[in-house]
Formats: C-alpha cells, structure tokens, sequence
C-alpha cells in the first residue's frame, strides 16, 4: 500500500470508508482563484490535510500537507481549506485525515485549471483626452 503524504510512519494507511474524493467548490478552475475544498471526516478522524499532485508535471505542487479545519455539515463531520490554484494544466487534489490510531486517504479527485481570465478592457475616460477632454466632459460625452 502505498504512503500517504505526511502520514505519520507508525499508523496504519487505509482507503477512508466513505471512498469519497475531496469536492471543489466550483466545476470551472481558474489560477490565482480560491476555491474551497470539502471532505467528509472518516470515523474518529479529527485532523486533516491536503497536497496537491500535478498531472502535468508529475510533480507534487508546493506548499503541500495543507492543513483542513474539522466541522459539522448537516450533521455530518466535514473538513474544508481553501485551495489557490497556482498553475494551469490536470491536478489531482488528495486529502490525508488523521485519528488516534490510523491515517486515511481519500479518492484523489482529478481537476483541471485553466489561465486566469483576461480582465475586461477599460474604455477609459474622455477627461484624459488632450485639448478636447473638457469640451467633450461639458457636452456629457
């Protein structure tokens, strides 16, 4: 079985029972954007953390071991952190949860980030028009 990023060496790694993926907050992922990730708590987990692996570069992207806070949903035990995507291509966001005796890890949920998107154009103003900015100010123009 394979390590979990950050698990600590003497517990034991298991599929969190809920085999469930982290969710993101939104479909459509853009760079320098932040987006909240959400993961139920696997029993007795009360601790939690999340890195992120790129599909693009076969790299784990930095900072990685993110911490997750611990609260209740509906009833339901859930961990969130916010996540700024920093690099365009396919992710795959992981999440660690930590209990007294064991370390979980969920389903890997695969994701895509495209480039931040252009800012709109500024149409500018007349007033900074050279000679006739004032005359066309005074017209309303």
């Amino acid at each position: 079985m394979t390590a979990a990023v950050g698990a600590p060496a003497s517990a034991d790694v298991i599929q969190c029972p809920q085999g469930v993926a982290p969710q993101v907050s939104s479909s459509t992922l853009s760079v320098g954007k932040t987006y909240t990730l959400t993961v139920p708590a696997c029993s007795g987990a009360t601790t939690a953390w999340f890195s992120v692996f790129s599909k693009t570069t076969n790299k784990w992207l930095d900072p990685q071991n993110v911490s997750m806070t611990l609260s209740q949903s509906g009833g339901t035990a859930v961990f969130t952190a916010s996540w700024t995507p920093t690099q365009t291509g396919g992710n795959e966001i992981h999440v660690t949860e930590q209990s007294d005796t064991n370390t979980y890890i969920s389903n890997p949920n695969t994701v895509t980030v495209d480039a931040a998107p252009a800012p709109a154009p500024s149409t500018g103003s007349a007033d900074s028009i050279p000679v006739i900015g004032g005359l066309l100010k005074a017209l309303g123009l």
